[in-house]
Protein backbone atom coordinates (compact mmCIF):
# COMPACT_ATOMS: atom_id res chain seq x y z
CA UNK A 1 0.00 0.00 0.00
CA UNK A 2 1.31 3.40 -0.97
CA UNK A 3 1.42 5.74 2.37
CA UNK A 4 1.76 9.45 3.16
CA UNK A 5 5.20 8.47 4.89
CA UNK A 6 6.17 6.08 2.24
CA UNK A 7 6.14 9.32 -0.77
CA UNK A 8 7.55 11.09 1.72
CA UNK A 9 10.87 8.90 1.90
CA UNK A 10 11.15 8.97 -1.74
CA UNK A 11 13.95 10.81 -3.10
CA UNK A 12 12.67 13.58 -4.92
CA UNK A 13 14.35 15.80 -6.96
CA UNK A 14 12.32 19.41 -6.76
CA UNK A 15 12.75 21.78 -9.64
CA UNK A 16 10.49 25.02 -9.11
CA UNK A 17 11.13 26.42 -5.55
CA UNK A 18 10.69 30.01 -5.08
CA UNK A 19 13.46 30.72 -1.89
CA UNK A 20 11.06 34.12 -0.85
CA UNK A 21 7.77 31.76 -1.48
CA UNK A 22 9.23 29.01 0.71
CA UNK A 23 8.82 31.56 3.63
CA UNK A 24 6.40 30.14 6.78
CA UNK A 25 4.84 31.86 9.24
CA UNK A 26 7.08 31.18 11.48
CA UNK A 27 9.50 33.15 9.40
CA UNK A 28 7.89 36.04 9.26
CA UNK A 29 6.63 36.28 12.60
CA UNK A 30 10.49 36.20 13.37
CA UNK A 31 11.16 38.82 10.97
CA UNK A 32 7.84 41.15 11.69
CA UNK A 33 9.25 41.02 15.22
CA UNK A 34 12.78 42.38 14.66
CA UNK A 35 11.57 44.94 12.27
CA UNK A 36 8.53 46.23 14.37
CA UNK A 37 6.14 45.74 11.45
CA UNK A 38 2.21 45.30 11.96
CA UNK A 39 2.33 41.19 12.13
CA UNK A 40 4.77 41.53 15.24
CA UNK A 41 1.76 40.94 17.36
CA UNK A 42 0.28 38.09 15.69
CA UNK A 43 1.00 34.11 15.91
CA UNK A 44 2.77 32.23 12.93
CA UNK A 45 -0.44 30.75 12.38
CA UNK A 46 -2.45 34.08 12.54
CA UNK A 47 0.24 35.64 9.79
CA UNK A 48 -0.45 32.21 7.59
CA UNK A 49 -4.19 33.10 7.92
CA UNK A 50 -3.75 36.56 7.05
CA UNK A 51 -1.19 37.24 4.45
CA UNK A 52 -1.11 33.69 3.02
CA UNK A 53 -4.61 33.54 1.91
CA UNK A 54 -6.00 34.80 -1.39
CA UNK A 55 -8.01 34.69 -4.32
CA UNK A 56 -6.66 35.64 -7.49
CA UNK A 57 -2.73 35.98 -8.64
CA UNK A 58 -3.29 39.52 -7.71
CA UNK A 59 -3.80 38.47 -4.07
CA UNK A 60 -0.78 36.30 -4.59
CA UNK A 61 1.46 39.10 -5.56
CA UNK A 62 0.47 40.83 -2.91
CA UNK A 63 1.26 38.17 -0.51
CA UNK A 64 4.27 37.87 -2.08
CA UNK A 65 5.66 41.71 -2.17
CA UNK A 66 4.58 41.13 1.84
CA UNK A 67 7.23 38.80 2.05
CA UNK A 68 9.88 40.60 0.15
CA UNK A 69 9.47 43.62 2.75
CA UNK A 70 10.71 41.64 5.59
CA UNK A 71 13.78 40.27 3.44
CA UNK A 72 16.04 43.10 4.08
CA UNK A 73 19.19 41.60 5.10
CA UNK A 74 21.46 38.96 3.82
CA UNK A 75 20.74 36.91 7.11
CA UNK A 76 16.71 37.54 6.36
CA UNK A 77 17.16 35.36 3.36
CA UNK A 78 19.30 33.12 5.11
CA UNK A 79 17.24 31.90 7.60
CA UNK A 80 14.35 31.48 4.86
CA UNK A 81 16.75 29.09 3.35
CA UNK A 82 17.42 27.23 6.33
CA UNK A 83 13.89 26.55 6.76
CA UNK A 84 14.09 25.49 3.22
CA UNK A 85 16.72 23.04 4.05
CA UNK A 86 15.02 21.51 6.64
CA UNK A 87 11.87 21.17 4.27
CA UNK A 88 13.94 19.63 1.59
CA UNK A 89 15.47 16.92 4.16
CA UNK A 90 12.17 15.66 5.75
CA UNK A 91 10.07 15.61 2.10
CA UNK A 92 13.69 13.42 0.91
CA UNK A 93 14.27 16.16 -1.77
CA UNK A 94 17.60 15.52 -2.74
CA UNK A 95 18.26 17.77 -5.55
CA UNK A 96 16.42 21.35 -5.35
CA UNK A 97 16.88 24.06 -8.00
CA UNK A 98 15.88 27.31 -6.10
CA UNK A 99 14.86 30.75 -7.55
CA UNK A 100 15.44 33.85 -6.10
CA UNK A 101 15.41 37.59 -7.03
CA UNK A 102 18.07 39.31 -6.50
CA UNK A 103 16.42 42.33 -8.64
CA UNK A 104 13.88 42.99 -5.22
CA UNK A 105 16.45 43.65 -2.77
CA UNK A 106 17.96 46.09 -5.42
CA UNK A 107 14.41 47.83 -6.09
CA UNK A 108 14.36 49.03 -2.28
CA UNK A 109 17.94 49.90 -2.36
CA UNK A 110 19.84 47.28 -0.94
CA UNK A 111 22.42 44.88 -2.09
CA UNK A 112 21.46 42.24 -3.88
CA UNK A 113 24.81 40.62 -4.66
CA UNK A 114 25.28 40.47 -0.75
CA UNK A 115 22.08 38.56 -0.47
CA UNK A 116 22.86 36.18 -2.98
CA UNK A 117 26.97 36.18 -1.80
CA UNK A 118 25.49 34.98 1.88
CA UNK A 119 23.35 32.38 0.22
CA UNK A 120 26.37 30.95 -1.84
CA UNK A 121 28.13 30.72 1.18
CA UNK A 122 25.36 29.42 3.25
CA UNK A 123 24.16 27.03 0.39
CA UNK A 124 27.68 25.30 0.67
CA UNK A 125 27.55 24.55 4.32
CA UNK A 126 24.01 22.74 3.81
CA UNK A 127 25.72 20.73 1.17
CA UNK A 128 28.85 20.11 3.06
CA UNK A 129 26.28 18.31 5.74
CA UNK A 130 24.99 15.80 3.13
CA UNK A 131 21.69 14.82 1.49
CA UNK A 132 21.09 17.83 -0.07
CA UNK A 133 22.57 19.78 -3.25
CA UNK A 134 20.89 23.08 -4.17
CA UNK A 135 21.43 24.90 -7.20
CA UNK A 136 20.39 28.56 -8.57
CA UNK A 137 17.99 30.41 -10.77
CA UNK A 138 18.24 34.09 -10.33
CA UNK A 139 15.17 35.62 -11.17
CA UNK A 140 14.18 38.48 -13.42
CA UNK A 141 10.76 40.33 -12.28
CA UNK A 142 8.58 40.73 -15.81
CA UNK A 143 7.59 44.32 -14.62
CA UNK A 144 10.81 45.67 -13.91
CA UNK A 145 12.12 45.89 -17.37
CA UNK A 146 15.44 45.51 -19.30
CA UNK A 147 18.42 46.50 -17.45
CA UNK A 148 17.73 45.21 -14.49
CA UNK A 149 16.98 41.79 -16.09
CA UNK A 150 20.27 42.72 -17.23
CA UNK A 151 21.93 42.91 -14.28
CA UNK A 152 20.35 39.77 -13.02
CA UNK A 153 21.92 37.85 -15.57
CA UNK A 154 25.13 39.66 -15.28
CA UNK A 155 25.18 38.57 -11.54
CA UNK A 156 24.35 35.08 -12.29
CA UNK A 157 27.44 34.72 -14.92
CA UNK A 158 29.85 35.97 -12.63
CA UNK A 159 28.46 33.21 -9.87
CA UNK A 160 28.08 30.16 -12.26
CA UNK A 161 30.87 28.52 -10.79
CA UNK A 162 29.51 28.28 -7.47
CA UNK A 163 26.62 27.26 -8.35
CA UNK A 164 24.10 29.26 -10.16
CA UNK A 165 22.74 27.40 -13.01
CA UNK A 166 20.10 29.54 -14.92
CA UNK A 167 18.28 33.14 -15.11
CA UNK A 168 14.16 32.82 -15.42
CA UNK A 169 11.50 35.09 -15.92
CA UNK A 170 8.72 35.64 -13.16
CA UNK A 171 6.10 38.49 -12.45
CA UNK A 172 3.35 40.01 -13.73
CA UNK A 173 2.82 38.10 -17.12
CA UNK A 174 0.64 40.74 -18.34
CA UNK A 175 3.14 43.63 -17.58
CA UNK A 176 6.24 44.14 -20.55
CA UNK A 177 6.24 42.01 -23.54
CA UNK A 178 8.62 38.76 -23.72
CA UNK A 179 10.09 40.77 -26.51
CA UNK A 180 11.62 43.12 -23.73
CA UNK A 181 13.89 40.81 -22.50
CA UNK A 182 14.95 38.72 -25.64
CA UNK A 183 18.59 40.41 -26.16
CA UNK A 184 19.63 40.15 -22.03
CA UNK A 185 18.42 36.16 -22.36
CA UNK A 186 20.29 35.23 -25.59
CA UNK A 187 23.22 36.48 -23.68
CA UNK A 188 22.58 34.69 -20.58
CA UNK A 189 22.10 31.57 -23.05
CA UNK A 190 25.66 32.12 -25.08
CA UNK A 191 27.14 32.46 -21.46
CA UNK A 192 26.07 28.87 -20.29
CA UNK A 193 23.15 29.69 -18.65
CA UNK A 194 19.85 27.36 -18.58
CA UNK A 195 16.49 29.30 -18.84
CA UNK A 196 13.43 29.02 -16.78
CA UNK A 197 10.25 31.22 -17.99
CA UNK A 198 7.12 31.96 -16.23
CA UNK A 199 4.53 31.47 -19.34
CA UNK A 200 1.48 30.29 -19.17
CA UNK A 201 0.40 31.01 -15.67
CA UNK A 202 -2.46 33.59 -16.50
CA UNK A 203 -1.59 34.36 -19.69
CA UNK A 204 -2.60 32.80 -22.54
CA UNK A 205 -0.82 30.16 -25.21
CA UNK A 206 1.21 32.77 -27.08
CA UNK A 207 2.93 33.76 -23.56
CA UNK A 208 4.36 29.97 -23.85
CA UNK A 209 5.38 30.36 -27.62
CA UNK A 210 6.91 33.35 -26.45
CA UNK A 211 8.93 31.94 -23.50
CA UNK A 212 10.13 29.26 -26.14
CA UNK A 213 10.18 30.96 -29.63
CA UNK A 214 11.90 34.26 -28.20
CA UNK A 215 13.43 33.97 -24.96
CA UNK A 216 14.79 30.44 -25.64
CA UNK A 217 13.71 28.65 -22.62
CA UNK A 218 14.93 25.12 -21.91
CA UNK A 219 11.88 24.92 -19.36
CA UNK A 220 8.57 26.73 -18.81
CA UNK A 221 7.01 27.05 -15.37
CA UNK A 222 3.76 26.43 -15.09
CA UNK A 223 2.24 26.37 -18.72
CA UNK A 224 -1.31 25.70 -17.47
CA UNK A 225 -2.42 27.70 -20.01
CA UNK A 226 -0.78 26.60 -23.38
CA UNK A 227 -3.61 24.91 -24.79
Amino acid sequence: MITADYIRRLPKAELHLHLEGSSTGQVLHALSRKYGTKYQDLTPDQIEASIFRFDDFRGFLSCYGTICAHLREPEDYVLVLDGLAEYCRRESIRYAEVITSPAIPWSGGRDGEAVMVALLDRTAEIEAEGQLRIRWILDCVRQFGEESARRTAELAVRYKDRGIVGIGLGGDENSLAMTEYERVFRWAKANGLYIHAHAGEVGGPDQVWDALNVLGANRIGHGIQAA
